[in-house]
């Protein structure tokens, strides 16, 4: 199932590992089986070290899938090789099948315990998803560290199927986790793509900003929260755009627009909301700022379009941006479409006033709601 999972997901970041890790555990659980029958080098040493494998594996599924760094190889390589040497001791050299057991399982313990830091981010979201995951990893840790105390009272000196109460409760979580991995793993890689689905809904493609809907539902929710009872509106345009396109082409039209967002992105306030509303239209929302502080934002981003320089074939291109600003108290989403309004005429009555400047809204009182 992952592996059909990695397949048709390959972009989705740890589905590989995962798909590599529930193997190796497979294969390793059932190498245990003929216990007593194959040779110990077989059934217990490699059947073991490929579980400890297959647990540094999961990890780094985990590590890309956060987008975080994995574990550096040679702290991998070195455990691994400390575990063989381990099992190697505890088997060949001196058969003590309790310190073989603890061992792997302070292994399992803190494997899962490292899982559930690389997840932690994604744990704090509350996700339904991530409850489960977290779930699974969690019980998963407290049964190794469980199994230190049944190996203690139970006859483990039995093949695995025996019936003791450990090697039982041993097969029935390993059977379970597996199972559950397979599902969690499954729903991570949902969980990714509808991630993906709603940026490709929210963000425009070309610049990577919010998109006209996606700002509105930002400061929806603002407002719900009461987060949001006074805004400052910009809405730019970049000046004589359509003869940058027909001169040079759209492809240095794109790389303006690129250029562009990426400059108003500095020159704003970590707090603002900026996005792209079409064409050449981009839009700032400032959330409980001052006129003044508006129209500081404006003035430093006019400056900065002004000074901008596109080089095309040896030949420069530069270009400036007409600003229109509305504050406006908030009470309703309406409010904020009125707001947004009233700074587009500004903008329009910016581009009349000659353009490569910005204009405040004259007449803006404290909007109602409707």
């Amino acid at each position: 199932m992952l592996t059909a999972n990695w397949h048709m997901n390959k972009h989705v970041l740890g589905t590989k590992e995962w798909a590599v890790t529930q193997w190796l555990w497979a294969i390793g659980l059932l190498m245990y089986l003929p216990r007593g029958i194959w040779s110990d080098w077989l059934s217990i040493i490699l059947a073991n070290m490929l579980i400890v494998i297959g647990s540094f594996v999961l990890l780094r599924g985990f590590s890309k899938y956060q987008g975080i760094k994995s574990t550096p190889v040679f702290i991998e390589c070195s455990a691994i090789l400390l575990m063989l040497f381990g099992y190697y001791y505890l088997t060949i050299v001196t058969f003590d099948i309790e310190l073989r057991v603890v061992m792997l399982s302070f292994f399992s313990f803190f494997i899962m315990l490292r899982a559930f830091t690389i997840l932690w981010p994604l744990f704090k979201t509350k996700n339904g998803i991530a409850a489960v995951v977290g779930f699974g990893i969690g019980f998963h840790g407290l049964f190794f560290l469980s199994r230190v105390f049944l190996t203690i009272s139970d006859d483990t000196t039995n093949s695995l199927l025996s019936g003791g109460a450990g090697t039982v409760w041993m097969l029935s979580e390993a059977i379970i986790f597996i199972f559950w991995s397979t599902i969690s793993f499954a729903l991570l890689t949902n969980l990714k793509l509808q991630k993906d689905l709603k940026q490709l809904a929210d963000k425009d493609p070309l610049t990577n900003l919010l998109n006209r809907r996606a700002i509105f539902e930002v400061c929806q929710k603002s407002i719900k929260a009461g987060l949001l009872s006074q805004v400052s509106v910009l809405v730019l345009d970049l000046d004589k755009f359509k003869s940058i396109n027909d001169n040079f082409g759209h492809s240095v039209g794109d790389r303006v627009l690129k250029h562009f967002s990426t400059l108003v992105s500095k020159s704003v306030p970590q707090k603002a909301m900026l996005g792209r509303t079409g064409g050449e239209e981009f839009i700032i929302v400032l959330p409980n700022t001052s006129k003044d502080i508006a129209e500081e934002v404006a003035s430093n981003i006019c400056n900065k379009t002004r000074d901008a320089l596109i080089l095309v074939d040896e030949q420069s291109i530069q270009f400036t941006v007409s600003i229109g600003i509305a504050n406006g108290q908030l009470n309703l989403s309406t409010d904020l479409r009125e707001i947004i309004n009233n700074a587009d005429k500004a903008m329009y009555s910016a581009k009349n006033s000659g353009r490569d400047c910005y204009q405040e809204y004259s007449n803006c009182p404290k909007l109602n709601s409707i």
